[in-house]
């Protein structure tokens, strides 16, 4: 008897040691995580600045998270968002369950980046799409799942330029996103499902942003001309715009 309530005791002061340092460095141990499976799926590298969540109320809050550009693209950052505030619900999170209230996005930076094979944000779709395929070394089934019952996004503001202008870029704000109850029905979703849908939303709100640029002035007429018809992507509106180039809106089409 006496030797099983020394197994208890230890057992108690091991889960004891092991809980405070898991709530000690709760903030690192998110960072971390972030950053792990945040390049992972996107294939490139999303950094933290710092993260704090409160013990007591689950809001929490994220420094700095960075999102780099492709291979491919410019040395700029594809996103950066100063601040980001998350409530958790703590009642219903477990270690296989992350269940999210809120994420609130308010005033992201975009950069929106063309060259004549894509979009710098075409190619993150695309590494997210192989991830949660099976690609690119990807474990899905590792780790906890995710419920976000509202992600928000808004006052966002998106840079386009292109590799063919020298550094000319045009600014527009991205229209406000509301996002509900991902992975509610599934049980849980796992990062590169959350992030397969976010970046699917994502880029169909971008693109239709930078349609809406007078897209001349990114583009002198010479360099127009030399696009050619199969280079172009732009609504008609947009077209309406570049009646007077001769031609310019067929080549503009693919482009954007």
């Amino acid at each position: 008897m006496k030797k099983l309530l020394i197994g208890i005791l230890v057992l108690t002061v091991v889960i004891a040691v092991g809980a405070y340092y898991l709530l000690g460095n709760l903030d690192n141990i998110v960072k971390a995580a972030i950053e792990k499976y945040g390049s992972e799926v996107t294939q490139t590298s999303v950094g933290v600045g710092g993260v704090k969540i409160g013990l007591s109320d689950g809001l929490g809050s994220i420094s700095n998270l960075s999102v780099a550009n492709p291979k491919g693209f410019s040395n700029k950052r594809l996103f950066q968002m100063d601040n980001t505030s998350v409530q958790l619900s703590l009642e219903r999170t477990t270690t296989e369950l992350i269940v999210i209230e809120q994420i609130l996005l308010d005033g992201p930076s975009i950069v929106y980046e063309l060259s004549k094979n894509g979009s710098n944000v075409d190619a993150v779709k695309k590494n997210v799409e192989a991830y949660t395929a099976g690609g690119s070394g990807s474990d899905e089934s590792s780790g906890p799942k995710l419920i976000i019952e509202n992600l928000i996004i808004k006052n966002g503001e998106v840079e386009v330029s292109s590799d063919m202008v020298k550094g000319k870029t045009l600014s527009t704000p991205l229209p406000a996103i509301h996002l509900r109850d991902i992975g509610k029905e599934s049980g849980g979703a796992t990062p590169g499902e959350v992030a397969k849908k976010v970046i699917a939303v994502l880029t169909n709100q971008i693109g239709s942003a930078a349609s809406k640029l007078d897209l001349r002035s990114l583009m002198n007429e010479e360099m127009l001309k030399q696009l050619g018809k199969e280079n172009l992507n732009v609504d008609d509106k947009a077209l309406d715009k570049l009646k007077d180039i001769g031609g310019a809106g067929d080549k503009l089409k693919k482009l954007f």
